[in-house]
């Protein structure tokens, strides 16, 4: 029963975030725009941010600012969640 409501909860959790990034897929937060995106098994905070970031951009400052965005204490992601990346010019 308890794992029924898990997968449950996930699903739902994931349906929404699904709507999130057709609906969305860019958007500004106060003057800093950001992309959502859909964690895949295997990626790390350090691939995404390598995707994302500019060239002259310090990847430990970016991998910094993408925890603070999220409400982050880790590294920790899981695949299917959905998270927030700025978009740096």
């Amino acid at each position: 029963m308890k794992r029924m409501l898990v997968y449950i909860i996930l699903l739902l959790s994931l349906t929404v975030n699904v709507f999130n990034i057709f609906a969305q897929g860019k958007q500004d937060i106060g003057d800093i725009e950001i992309r959502q995106i859909v964690v895949m098994e295997g990626d790390t905070l350090w691939d995404i941010a390598q995707k994302n970031m500019s060239e002259d951009t310090d990847i430990r400052d970016y991998i910094c600012q993408i925890q603070e965005l999220n409400d982050m204490d880790g590294a920790n992601l899981i695949p299917g969640e959905t998270i927030m990346v700025p978009l740096l010019q």
